[in-house]
């Protein structure tokens, strides 16, 4: 499945998000609200950049901004920024396979092929904004 890169990606997208208005948004001030590894930030966030989801601009009030709007960007966006696969372990070969002699491989593989296109079909339609909007619900709650 998605690794940390996403993780990253997306609590750094959400935080730019929030910026807004503000202005560019430094990757120090990110890492500290996020409580990302900053080293590791600016690596993710040069991807959201290569891939024009984010631009940045040097400078005393420099820092990274949203180079597309948050209704537009979707996770897939993120995630193919990333180069990250979607690694389910579908054995095709099992699949294709009439009788292979292995109990239940094939509805294992089949199995996995669908929870692949599920997660494939749920990061194209979730956007930034629904994602943002989620993180601030979870703010709002409160726990007795």
């Amino acid at each position: 499945m998605a690794g940390s890169k996403l993780n990253f990606a997306v609590s750094a997208l959400i935080e730019i998000y929030r910026s807004g208005s503000n202005g560019p948004i430094g990757a120090r001030e990110i890492a500290e609200a996020t409580g990302l590894s900053k080293r590791y930030l600016e690596q993710v966030l040069g991807l959201l950049k290569t891939s024009g989801i984010i631009k940045s601009t040097r400078g005393k009030h420099g820092g990274y901004e949203l180079a597309m709007t948050p209704e537009k960007l979707h996770l897939m966006d993120v995630w193919m920024a990333l180069r990250e696969d979607l690694t389910i372990p579908v054995n095709k070969a099992v699949l294709a396979a009439p009788n292979d002699g292995f109990s239940g491989s094939k509805a294992v593989s089949s199995l996995w092929i669908d929870i692949h296109e599920i997660v494939t079909e749920y990061m194209e339609q979730q956007t930034l904004r629904s994602l943002a909007l989620l993180d601030l619900e979870r703010e709002g709650m409160y726990y007795i």
